[in-house]
């Protein structure tokens, strides 16, 4: 072959593709794009990038109660927090010791559960009401509430104590699910935040 061919077949072979100057300015583009995006993520607040259930103030919590309505701050339980228990109820007394046998597992502070005659709102403390005269909502239905002085957990029943318990739990940090030497942790830190839940449907899943 002389080299006039194949210069000439080189000529044709390049003439068939794309252009560099032609792509060039669609990479550019597609660059300024990406980075554009990583800006905007970089700098939205974490919450507004998290996948919540709603509210993106919300707690993800499982199953998620009928209503939730966070606050601001935080409640610390400690050493000094008081675990208290209006009346004279065995069972608040039992389903209590779900709450008290986590923390303590999970090397938190050790708290006694405390029977009162009423309930005082004052100082550090977790209140667990078992309230037979509460008649709203079914059984299962329960009230939590959280304030940077107080936890209180009421309910009709016990079915509804317990539920109320359970959810609590899941505001702890995630460490309250470990297990760890009494003392490894001195204080949990759980969020402000009113829930009032109750079952959708005559059973749970």
């Amino acid at each position: 072959m002389t080299i006039s061919k194949r210069n000439t077949d080189l000529h044709m072979k390049y003439d068939n593709l794309p252009l560099v100057s032609s792509i060039q300015p669609r990479i550019i583009s597609l660059l300024k794009i990406f980075i554009l995006t990583l800006l905007v993520l970089w700098f939205l607040p974490p919450s507004e990038v998290t996948a919540g259930t709603g509210n993106l103030n919300e707690p993800a919590l499982i199953p998620k109660p009928l209503r939730m309505k966070p606050g601001k701050g935080l409640f610390q339980l400690s050493k000094a927090t008081v675990l208290e228990i209006p009346g004279n109820n065995a069972e608040a007394h039992r389903i209590a010791t779900f709450l008290t046998d986590r923390i303590q597992m999970a090397g938190g502070p050790v708290l006694f559960p405390r029977q009162t005659g009423n309930t005082n709102k004052t100082g550090n403390k977790v209140i667990i009401h078992l309230d037979p005269q509460k008649k709203e909502g079914p059984a299962e239905s329960y009230e939590l509430k959280v304030t940077v002085k107080q936890i209180e957990l009421r309910a009709g029943s016990g079915a509804g104590l317990f539920y109320g318990i359970q959810t609590l739990l899941q505001l702890f940090p995630p460490e309250v699910f470990e297990k760890a030497p009494q003392g490894t942790r001195e204080i949990f830190t759980i969020p402000c935040i009113e829930i009032r839940d109750q079952p959708r449907y005559p059973y749970r899943g």
